[in-house]
């Protein structure tokens, strides 16, 4: 996990994001497997791609106006 610490503080330095951080490998370790049966049995969901559902994530905060298409100058 130092890999991520040492991605945190760079992306500290630089101002941006970088691929992954400290935070969300310790989260993803905490959290485990996840099962979506429920959600597909009781709700009808069907999972997607990331690639997709991340295109329409883009697509929809765009049209609400919370995201910009591109990122601001430094």
């Amino acid at each position: 996990m130092s890999g991520s610490h040492a991605n945190d503080i760079a992306a500290r330095l630089l101002r941006r994001d970088l691929e992954f951080a400290a935070v969300g490998l310790r989260t993803a370790q905490l959290m485990g497997p996840v099962d979506h049966s429920k959600a597909e049995r009781e709700l009808g969901w069907k999972p997607q791609p990331v690639a997709d559902s991340i295109r329409k994530a883009a697509v929809f905060f765009k049209e609400q106006g919370a995201a910009r298409a591109t990122p601001p100058a430094s």
